[in-house]
């Protein structure tokens, strides 16, 4: 299943067919404002939905929210569920703040606060350890889960992060930012490649087998690099408009790309 977020205030569920089309399953309505992100649970059971309201919220398939996560000071931009077994979901948003929230009883965990500016986005290490943050304050932070604690701080970029991505098998972290360019970062905390593109980057996702990074930026383009040597081996433009994001499917042999207003599939 694919989810994605609105500004009609709510959020769509849609069944993947083989032949790539996407179906419209479900519509998650009962938040007051726009809906930032989405995401859907490690077993496909549950949906979390993050909004300008202030409000991240737990819903079934049925389309019954079971939890509404209030404690944000700001929008709440970012979400996503822990993902080895969804018991955890992390948000983010414009108080500077990152939180993780029990997915059962809805109450709240524990709080990142060492952001100085925005998050602009936050994610889960692929074996639920970590958590990685990145900023308008120009950094991107990387949490350890149980206690809080800080383990790397990554200065480097001149502009803001826009996103970061977790390697499934090595420790690598990747981030975009609105300087033009992607760094990967090593577990020293030091930039192991830096990458190129012409515009400021928006995403940043590595594949499900740590070989290949998907880019996307405001140049209209995404591209996709060979982590091994920070190679690009293919470019994706798409005629309808702006690729906004990229990530890959599970197994990795498709895309999902966010464009404007319209979601694509790439295989």
């Amino acid at each position: 299943a694919v989810v994605t977020a609105s500004s009609d205030h709510c959020a769509k569920t849609w069944e993947l067919e083989d032949s790539g089309k996407l179906t419209f399953a479900l519509s998650l309505d009962g938040h007051t404002s726009l809906v930032e992100t989405a995401d859907i649970s490690p077993d496909g059971l549950r949906v979390v939905t993050a909004s300008r309201d202030k409000s991240a919220r737990i819903w079934n398939l049925e389309g019954e929210c079971e939890q509404h996560l209030e404690g944000h000071t700001g929008w709440v931009t970012c979400v996503s569920f822990a993902p080895v077994d969804g018991r955890y979901v992390l948000t983010s948003g414009r108080d500077d703040t990152a939180r993780i929230w029990n997915a059962e009883t809805g109450d709240l965990v524990s709080s990142f606060c060492g952001h100085s500016k925005q998050i602009t986005f936050s994610c889960f290490s692929p074996d639920g350890t970590r958590v990685v943050t990145t900023s308008r304050d120009r950094s991107a932070i990387v949490w350890e889960t149980e206690t809080g604690k800080v383990l790397q701080t990554l200065d480097g970029h001149s502009n803001w992060v826009c996103s970061a991505s977790f390697s499934p098998v090595a420790p690598l972290v990747a981030t975009a930012s609105s300087d033009k360019q992607v760094k990967v970062w090593s577990s020293d905390g030091q930039v192991s490649q830096t990458l190129l593109h012409g515009r400021a980057v928006s995403s940043v996702a590595f594949s499900p087998d740590g070989s290949r990074l998907a880019t996307s930026s405001c140049e209209a383009a995404g591209k996709l690099w060979d982590t091994e040597t920070g190679v690009v081996i293919g470019e994706l433009v798409d005629p309808e408009g702006v690729i906004t994001s990229m990530t890959f499917s599970p197994d990795g042999e498709s895309l999902l790309l966010m464009v404007e207003d319209q979601v694509a599939v790439i295989r």
